[in-house]
């Protein structure tokens, strides 16, 4: 009899302690996957192609909206977040150069076209590739090129008419 009740209750025992690890082992698996990024972000720099040890970098590191960006040397440790598929009046191949300090901002023109720490929505905190490692403000179509006028420290970036000579615009990411 005794053996007989030992069978009987074993089976219900071990069919709660089945229940309770495949739950178990459901709810881990639930908390231990990571849900995958919405976009993969690159960490970049944006470095003169023919300098590359002048990169543009936030003016002072006053991560603030409005602060300017400047070409820094060595300029290679300031770091860039790529946003890739950005739709802008150039298309939907389109960037945003986030801010890896401050995710928030984005590098951005003003409306007298200087480079600043600005928001980032697809308009003229978007750029384009233009080709042969020029950038269009994405805001601006393909009027306004990203550029510095000489590359020495300090000198502030700006953007602008692609056509305008005597200027450093070619970067490289």
């Amino acid at each position: 009899m005794r053996a007989r009740m030992h069978r009987i209750l074993r089976r219900p025992v071990s069919l709660a302690v089945s229940l309770l690890m495949a739950a178990g082992l459901l709810t881990a698996s639930l908390t231990v996957v990571p849900a995958a990024p919405a976009s993969a972000q690159a960490t970049i720099t944006i470095c003169l192609t023919y300098a590359s040890g002048y990169c543009a970098d936030v003016k002072d590191s006053d991560n603030v909206a409005g602060q300017p960006i400047w070409l820094y040397h060595p300029g290679n440790d300031y770091h860039w977040l790529l946003v890739t598929g950005v739709t802008c009046v150039a298309g939907t191949n389109c960037y945003q150069f986030e801010d890896a300090q401050k995710p928030t901002l984005c590098l951005s023109t003003t409306v007298g076209r200087s480079i600043v720490l600005g928001t980032c929505n697809g308009g003229t905190g978007s750029w384009y590739p233009e080709g042969g490692g020029y950038y269009g403000n994405g805001g601006y179509g393909a009027t306004y090129t990203l550029m510095v006028h000489t590359d020495t420290d300090g000198a502030l970036l700006t953007a602008l008419p692609s056509g305008t000579v005597g200027y450093w615009k070619r970067w490289t990411l």
